[in-house]
């Protein structure tokens, strides 16, 4: 069972023997860190005075932080970060640090002292582990959840298992936070190449993931993310938009057009053109009009489907 405590005033004491007046709400833990995959020794909200100073050195564990409002510097392992509202920095166990608010800004944050065989784990698993601050991440969502599962009281293991759980969540979010100017860069460069290939006759992802050198579910979950489209759905919708100009300005027949956009065969694109349109390429034709072809531009139909999505056409 945690302890809860709710400070108006707490005396901090810190390795030095220095002392500092904060404002803290804590939840406070009987700490192994061996006890449980992922262990959360202390959470807690700081409402820090100008005077507030921590300094560790050769850190127990990793410490968790949220910037809620206001300013510090943090030094760790003899590198200097100016930090503020939206930051989130994670110190690494057996790091060197010390952290202090600015004068006349001082922060308010949510932090988290925290230990266990998951924390290097993930972090390592998603490339996190050398990122000690993450500039304007302004997301507090998941770590409010993880301090208020802290502060309720149910059994210590229920809470460290739960906390593995948002912790979880917590890394991933950070590692999509970084590398989202990355990501950006790839989704672009699977849509050239997608528009590249329009009038292909074969076309596979794999023949993106090759050229980008990314696995062939990553692909498709970054594309969809970003356009609310599998690369399949969106090169189909591309096409049948094709499809509808030649279908209202030229007189070449469906079959003709079917094979223009290298479809396997009139009835599939008759299927494909439906599943997209809502009705037929010749009842497409005979309607003569451009109502049908805003909605391929828009492409409200979004939820095309493909049996395969490996495999584009």
């Amino acid at each position: 069972m945690n302890y809860f405590i709710f400070l108006f005033i707490i005396i901090l004491y810190l390795p030095k023997g220095e002392s500092v007046l904060n404002t803290e709400t804590l939840n406070t833990f009987a700490f192994d860190p061996c006890e449980y995959p992922f262990n959360i020794e202390v959470s807690g909200i700081t409402e820090c005075t100008e005077a507030y100073t921590t300094e560790r050195s050769n850190s127990y564990c990793y410490i968790l932080e949220y910037i809620l409002s206001g300013s510090e510097t943090l030094l760790c392992n003899g590198k200097k970060y100016n930090i503020s509202k939206g930051d989130v920095y994670l110190l690494p166990k057996g790091s060197n640090h010390k952290y202090a608010p600015l004068q006349n800004d001082p922060c308010n944050k949510l932090w988290f002292n925290i230990d266990g065989i998951l924390v290097p784990s993930l972090t390592v698993a998603y490339g996190i582990q050398d990122t000690v601050v993450f500039k304007n991440f302004s997301d507090e969502t998941l770590f409010r959840e993880l301090f208020n599962l802290t502060s309720k009281n149910i059994p210590k293991k229920e809470t460290m298992e739960e906390g593995a759980i948002i912790f979880h969540k917590i890394v991933t979010a950070l590692y999509n936070f970084k590398n989202a100017g990355r990501i950006k860069s790839d989704v672009n460069a699977i849509k050239d190449i997608l528009d590249s290939n329009i009038y292909s006759e074969s076309f596979s992802l794999k023949q993106i993931s090759n050229a980008l050198c990314l696995s062939q579910s990553h692909i498709i979950n970054i594309f969809k993310k970003a356009y609310n489209q599998t690369p399949y759905q969106y090169l189909l919708t591309q096409r049948i938009k094709i499809a509808c100009n030649m279908l209202l300005n030229s007189q070449m027949s469906i079959n003709e057009i079917s094979e223009a956009l290298h479809f396997a065969d009139q009835h599939y694109f008759t299927n494909a053109f439906k599943k997209v349109m809502y009705i037929t390429p010749s009842e497409f034709r005979k309607s003569n009009s451009t109502d049908y072809l805003v909605r391929a531009n828009r492409n409200i139909k979004q939820g095309v489907s493909e049996p395969d999505e490996t495999r584009i056409f």
